[in-house]
């Protein structure tokens, strides 16, 4: 069994070493986080998050990600004011095509991107003295996004962008359980490291 997965692997990193550069970067980010519906009952307010990942560039043009992402929102629930936080992994694919009339021969070029996946992610909610109102347990939710990527240097560039999130749950409020769906907007840069 062990044999097979070597093999798979050994192909998967040829790509990337006959152009000389490893396939792997790191991607840390943060940005706004704007709610495009109410959560169940609750009106959200313009909320901010951050996060991480990793890519694997196993295609010139096509990368596989997953990391851990953290996003908090300020919630309306009558007669309480809520914090509603997301918590959990995010994982997909990204496409990158350069922008090469931008830039001189030779220089890094500027790219756009999309990239589309899922999430394994739960909600929280906490009361104003931080004590928890309610969790959903570890589900699946979706992704999808899109923006440029900007070197400054060989290895390290900027990558704003856009993405929609959504993730629906059944929130246990402790005298009973609520469906509820988060949906919304992130607009935030990453910086991004090559290895």
């Amino acid at each position: 069994m062990r044999t097979p997965l070597l093999f798979a692997a050994a192909l998967l990193l040829v790509p990337a070493a006959a152009a000389g550069q490893s396939p792997f970067s790191l991607e840390i980010g943060a940005g706004a986080a704007i709610p495009v519906q109410d959560f169940g009952n609750a009106e959200l307010g313009t909320g901010f998050g951050f996060g991480a990942n990793v890519r694997y560039r196993f295609q010139p043009r096509f990368s596989a990600y997953a990391g851990w992402e953290w996003h908090h929102f300020s919630a309306e629930l009558a007669p309480d004011e809520l914090d509603v936080e997301q918590t959990g992994y995010t994982f997909g694919v990204r496409f990158e095509h350069p922008l090469g009339a931008l830039r001189a021969a030779g220089e890094p070029s500027p790219a756009w991107w999309v990239r589309a996946g899922g999430l394994l992610a739960h909600v929280e909610l906490e009361d104003e003295a931080g004590e928890s109102a309610g969790d959903s347990e570890h589900g699946l939710g979706w992704e999808a996004g899109a923006g440029v990527s900007w070197p400054l240097t060989d290895r390290i560039a900027l990558a704003p962008g856009v993405r929609v999130r959504m993730l629906g749950r059944e929130i246990d409020m402790g005298l009973g359980t609520q469906d509820a769906t988060l949906t919304y907007i992130t607009v935030g840069v990453g910086a991004v490291i090559a290895f």
